[in-house]
């Protein structure tokens, strides 16, 4: 019980310097609930504990600042190919200012990569673009997970070399989450991509190799760039750091919300849909970015489109 009071009276520290550094520097850091809320995360812990009342407040900022980023999203990210619009709104919407500065994130290394949990493989680059815009579009600081800025994919572990003791005792009913961990690939050349100059712990895919960073460094419409040119606007624009958020209500495949600062509106819309749909408000603003295409004089946006419109 010393050990986790002594954790619980560190924790508001922790999150008071992510908090700091994410709304002052528009630092990206990550994590998405969408299965239990945080706030209801919060009283359940809370009650597991039996933390008192002042414990509850001295704790409070780290629960949502650094606790709920740890959870992750337990049914997105165990799910494949789920829409996440619902979910990631029906979160984001439930997070009161009075809960703290909130953390996002939509990979971890305990659950499927997100482009081909969320996404398809034909069409892998479009959806980690666009994944990304919607990550970095939230309210709150964002955490990447290693390689989600490449646009890697769930790598595939042969038994042999499975590492994760909660694969290898459900084999074969559970791959496990050895394919989010295995190494960054630096460098398509050499035997490991740069990783190290021995054998790693894992296996790296094939695939991972054709987008190590001095492949997509290289190249202007990389995954690797988009993530650069979010990240820069995020430094730029107060109102995707700051902002208040805004919910629009648009049909499915679309999801669309704005960031409302102080002299500053910033408008994101998404094309979860593989088709291009319909979306009147698109016709107003300055792109900021697009992944994608859209047609503002038609009121279109093409699919797996991202947007952002500085109104």
């Amino acid at each position: 019980m010393k050990r986790i009071i002594a954790v619980m009276l560190m924790m508001p520290l922790l999150a008071i310097f992510a908090n700091v550094v994410g709304m002052a520097g528009g630092l990206l850091i990550a994590v998405v609930t969408l299965d239990i809320t945080p706030i209801a995360y919060y009283h359940q812990l809370s009650g597991a504990l039996g933390l008192t009342d002042w414990a509850i407040g001295l704790t409070k900022a780290a629960i949502f600042g650094v606790i709920v980023a740890i959870v992750g999203c337990w049914r997105g990210m165990r799910s494949t190919n789920a829409d996440p619009a619902p979910g990631v709104l029906e979160t984001v919407m439930s997070w009161k200012d009075t809960d703290g500065w909130p953390s996002w994130a939509f990979s971890n290394h305990d659950a499927p990569r997100v482009v081909s949990r969320w996404g398809s493989a034909d069409r892998q680059d479009d959806w980690a673009k666009l994944l990304l815009a919607l990550l970095m579009g939230l309210r709150g600081n964002v955490f990447l997970y290693q390689g989600e800025e490449l646009g890697l994919s769930q790598a595939q572990v042969p038994f042999e070399r499975l590492r994760d003791p909660e694969a290898i005792a459900n084999w074969p009913s559970s791959l496990g989450r050895d394919g989010a961990r295995t190494p960054m690939p630096w460098s398509a050349d050499g035997r490991f991509a740069g990783f190290s100059k021995v054998e790693p712990w894992l296996p790296m895919p094939e695939e991972h190799k054709r987008r190590a960073v001095a492949v997509q460094d290289k190249d202007p419409n990389s995954v690797l760039e988009c993530t650069r040119q979010l990240v820069a606007l995020r430094k730029t624009h107060p109102a995707l750091r700051l902002g208040k958020f805004v919910s629009l209500k648009l049909p499915s495949p679309l999801l669309g919300f704005e960031r409302v600062e102080t002299g500053e509106q910033i408008r994101c819309l998404f094309n979860l849909g593989d088709k291009a749909v319909r979306c009147p408000m698109i016709k107003e603003g300055q792109p900021l970015f697009v992944s994608g295409r859209i047609d503002q004089a038609k009121g279109m946006i093409g699919g797996l489109t991202a947007c952002w419109l500085r109104l």
